[in-house]
């Protein structure tokens, strides 16, 4: 267990608060959790994060609703595992064992997709691994989600173990530098087939991280308990004065009735500002129907910038009674406005999926976008 953890700047999310306390203290040892911050705002955040835990409020765990890239995942490796398999019967198998359970029709679109790229061969109702994801293979795109019964230990000069492969995936890498849990490896002198690769480090000692897409920012939950407690309905639990007074400061700034269930838009020198507290990434997704919404009744650009608590609109001709106006649509509708695109696939198996069922999976399992539709549907619209 750990005495300290040191935060630097604010968290993201009340549950990614809990999780780093829960580091320290353990064992029935005193433990502290200490914060490095830069202005006001992020000393209310964190008072936010620890205020709703305090009360038991964290964000809600919503599990996935549309588990398309496991279905793809599940083709691809039981053919690989097993050679053939009928269309109809592989259909029937997968159906009735992802959950929440994904109809029959949609995959067996995703099957005709993977053999239309070549990634499938139908053999007269029989399914086999085509030439285009042979060569991934080849490159080793599975290595950690492929079993065949034959392991090859991997292991450094001295005997240390480093991790295992396929005795086939081993074979592809043995005369050439490849990487096994975070590190690149040089192989030593194997033949095929040999149940052991012995390595050195390559020159690289670890893998850089690879960041995709964008990062979903200050969550929903967090910044919705900030306009609580910045609105005095989230109960203060003992808070110091310096934390109290940063509070008292970013509230006197606010407009009136700003809270966590309203829209406040306020006119300012040609600029409008949108508080929402609905979290960053919610923000873009509203951020971006303002923009096409604008684009669509003016046939000109208007320019946003978002955080998790503010939209800041600036374009000529843009008005806070005009993004009222908008609003009052989208709180009014049950019917989502247009999607962000759906931009580079995240995940391995996204690239497998047609770009429509990408934008499926974002928009209800990565946007959500029918529980921003529901949260902007229980706000009012102030108008200054």
């Amino acid at each position: 267990a750990l005495d300290l953890v040191v935060q630097s700047g604010p968290v993201q999310s009340i549950s990614s608060f809990l999780q780093r306390l829960g580091r320290v203290g353990r064992r029935g040892e005193p433990g502290s959790m200490a914060f490095l911050l830069r202005s006001r705002e992020e000393i209310v955040f964190i008072a936010a994060a620890i205020a709703a835990a305090a009360t038991g409020v964290t964000e809600p765990v919503i599990p996935i609703r549309s588990p398309l890239r496991v279905v793809v995942q599940q083709v691809i490796l039981t053919l690989l595992s097993e050679g053939r398999v009928g269309r109809e019967t592989l259909i029937r198998r997968l159906a009735g064992v992802i959950t929440p359970r994904v109809d029959p029709g949609k995959i067996a679109g995703i099957i005709g997709f993977l053999e239309s790229r070549g990634d499938l061969m139908n053999d007269r109702g029989f399914l086999m691994i085509g030439p285009s994801l042979e060569a991934r293979g080849r490159q080793g795109a599975f290595y950690s989600v492929i079993g065949e019964g034959r392991i090859c230990d991997v292991r450094t000069g001295s005997g240390d173990l480093v991790g295992t492969l396929p005795v086939s995936s081993a074979d592809q890498v043995r005369t050439r530098p490849f990487r096994l849990g975070g590190r690149t490896w040089s192989p030593g002198k194997s033949d095929p087939g040999e149940s052991t690769l012995s390595v050195s480090p390559d020159s690289f000692p670890a893998d850089p991280p690879v960041f995709r897409g964008t990062s979903p920012g200050m969550s929903a939950t967090l910044m919705m308990m900030t306009a609580s407690l910045l609105n005095g309905t989230l109960p203060d639990p003992g808070f110091p004065q310096e934390v109290r007074s940063a509070v008292d400061e970013m509230r006197v700034r606010l407009p009136p009735g700003t809270g966590p269930d309203t829209l406040v838009v306020l006119q300012d020198e040609g600029l409008v500002l949108l508080f929402t507290f609905l979290g960053d990434e919610w923000n873009r997704v509203l951020a971006y129907w303002l923009r096409e919404e604008y684009r669509s009744e003016y046939s000109r650009s208007l320019r946003t910038e978002s955080d998790g608590m503010t939209i800041r609109l600036s374009s000529p001709g843009v008005s806070s009674g005009w993004v009222s106006r908008v609003l009052a649509r989208y709180t009014g509708q049950t019917r989502a406005p247009p999607l962000l695109p759906a931009g580079e696939p995240g995940r391995l198996y996204d690239s497998f999926l047609p770009e429509e069922m990408v934008q499926e999976m974002a928009e209800t399992d990565r946007l959500r976008v029918d529980l921003l539709i529901t949260a902007l549907s229980e706000r009012r619209i102030l108008e200054y």
